[in-house]
C-alpha cells in the first residue's frame, strides 16, 4: 500500500513542528514533571559505624541536616566514582546551603577500604562527603535495612575481585526518614530540586 503524497507532507509538517516547539522552549517544557517527595518509612533506619578519623558515628548524629546516603566501594571502577562527581557538583552548586546537606558513603567492602582509604578516595571529589565503615555482619545488616544488595565477582584464581551493588542513592530528612531515591545517573539539576524541595519542607 502506497501512502498518498498530501498524507506523507502532513506527517513530515507535524514532525518538523514537533522540532521547531523543541528548539524554540525546550524539551522540559514537554515533559517535565513536578517531582514528588515521598516518606519510605518501612525501609532504613539509623545505624552505627565507624567514620574516616576512627570515630563512632550513628545516621541519628546529622539529623540537623538532610543527608544524601549512598553505599559502595573505593575499587568500584565506573558507577561509585560517577555517581561520587555528581555528589560533590551538588555540594559545589549549593554554596552556602551546602551546610544543611551531609553526604555519607557506606564502604560494601570494608575488606579493602581501610580508614586511611576512604579519607584519600572521598577526598579526591569533595572533602565534606564522609566515608563510614563496619564489619562485615554490620555492614551486611545496614544494608539490608536499606535493600542494597551486593556480592563478591571472582575475576581471576588470584582472589581479585569486584562487587556487583545496587546502585541507588538515598536522600533522608532530618527525621531519618528516606523522602527520594536516586539511580543511578541522576543528573545534578534533580538532585537540586530534591534537597531544595526538603529544605522548604522543614524550614
Amino acid at each position: 500500500m502506497i501512502s498518498s503524497p498530501i498524507k506523507v507532507n502532513q506527517r513530515y509538517a507535524r514532525i518538523v513542528w514537533i522540532v521547531l516547539l523543541l528548539l524554540c522552549f525546550g524539551t522540559g517544557t514537554l515533559q517535565a514533571k513536578p517531582i514528588k517527595l515521598r516518606s519510605f518509612s518501612k525501609i532504613g533506619g539509623d545505624f552505627t559505624l565507624i567514620d574516616m578519623n576512627g570515630k563512632s558515628v550513628q545516621l541519628s548524629d546529622f539529623n540537623k541536616k538532610i543527608v544524601i546516603l549512598y553505599f559502595g566501594y573505593t575499587f568500584c571502577p565506573d558507577i561509585c566514582p560517577n555517581t561520587l562527581f555528581v555528589m560533590a557538583d551538588v555540594l559545589k552548586q549549593l554554596g552556602e546551603s551546602a551546610r544543611n546537606l551531609q553526604i555519607l558513603y557506606i564502604t560494601l567492602d570494608p575488606e579493602r577500604d581501610t580508614e586511611k582509604r576512604l579519607l584519600d578516595y572521598l577526598s579526591i571529589f569533595d572533602d565534606r562527603i564522609i566515608g563510614l565503615r563496619g564489619e562485615k555482619k554490620a555492614t551486611l545488616k545496614i544494608a539490608k535495612k536499606y535493600v542494597i544488595r551486593y556480592r563478591k565477582k571472582f575475576l581471576d584464581a588470584d582472589g581479585t575481585y569486584v562487587i556487583n551493588h545496587t546502585s541507588y542513592a538515598f536522600l533522608i530528612d532530618r527525621k531519618g526518614i528516606i523522602r527520594y531515591l536516586y539511580p543511578y545517573k541522576t543528573t545534578p539539576g534533580l538532585i537540586l530540586e530534591t534537597i531544595y524541595k526538603l529544605l522548604a519542607e522543614s524550614s
